[in-house]
């Protein structure tokens, strides 16, 4: 409940006006730890998932989307 009321405290002083919630910074965390090195099996132990398939199915495509959009093509 304190984080979710120090959200809603910090979303009504932002200039920020697009909606978001404490969910969408459980999936920015996940996104960045697999973008930045971090282990599926790692990112289920930190996000207390019982089984690696379930943290795969959510975070293993857009992982995989964040990490091809940094890519750059070598031969532009």
């Amino acid at each position: 409940m304190k984080l979710t009321r120090a959200l809603s405290d910090f979303k009504a002083k932002s200039s920020f006006t697009k909606q978001w919630c404490v969910m969408d910074l459980r999936h920015s965390y996940a996104v960045n730890f697999l973008k930045t090195g971090g282990s599926m099996k790692e990112l289920q132990y930190i996000l207390g998932h019982q089984k690696v398939y379930d943290t795969k199915r959510l975070y293993d495509e857009a992982s995989r989307v964040a990490v091809a959009k940094d890519v750059t093509n070598p031969f532009e």
